[in-house]
């Protein structure tokens, strides 16, 4: 069998600017709809979302010797970068205080962990991938990223649990240009 590496005609390469992260916040109220407390992280790039097994030993003589591990679960990291933004001199944006207080040394126990969900979001159309969203708890680490002369944190979420499929992607376009 011939290899054959063209992609059918209605595919597209992945692009990693094609997920968008929500940043669960308690404090806004938009009535019924529980999605309606997600906020956007504005300004991300650079999004990698890793899937981690983690793995039990299940050898037996069976194996002659070779390893057999079973997965029993699955860790999971979200990396990203964000240009914060200044409303006045001092102000963030609500999406950005989110993520910062959730990562200042004061930050103990629930008040570190950050709940998010993650999803595909494509550059065009509204339609992401049905499979590509995810949703879970995590800790939060930030550090300053010195490529230029706008401000810029490399931002780690470290999964507190496992991350859940979402049931559907809430992604719902980009807007108008759609």
């Amino acid at each position: 069998m011939v290899y054959d590496s063209t992609l059918p005609d209605t595919a597209e390469y992945a692009r990693r600017y094609e997920h968008l992260i929500d940043i669960w916040d308690p404090t806004v109220d938009n009535g019924e709809d529980p999605d309606g407390w997600f906020i956007t992280i504005r300004r991300a790039d650079q999004v990698v979302k890793t899937f981690t097994p983690v793995l039990d030993n299940a050898q037996t003589n069976d194996d002659l010797g070779s390893t057999n591990s079973d997965v029993s679960a699955w860790n999971w990291t979200l990396a990203f970068r964000v240009i914060p933004a200044r409303v006045k001199a001092t102000q963030g944006l609500v999406d950005e205080y989110a993520i910062l207080d959730a990562a200042q040394g004061d930050a103990i126990g629930s008040d570190a962990v950050v709940r998010v969900r993650f999803y595909h979001a494509p550059a065009t159309g509204n339609v992401g991938d049905p499979k590509g969203a995810w949703e879970g708890e995590a800790t939060v680490a930030i550090a300053p990223v010195d490529d230029g002369s706008l401000e810029r944190w490399a931002v780690t979420l470290t999964g507190k649990g496992p991350a859940t499929r979402l049931a559907s992607n809430p992604f719902a376009g980009r807007g108008a240009e759609d």
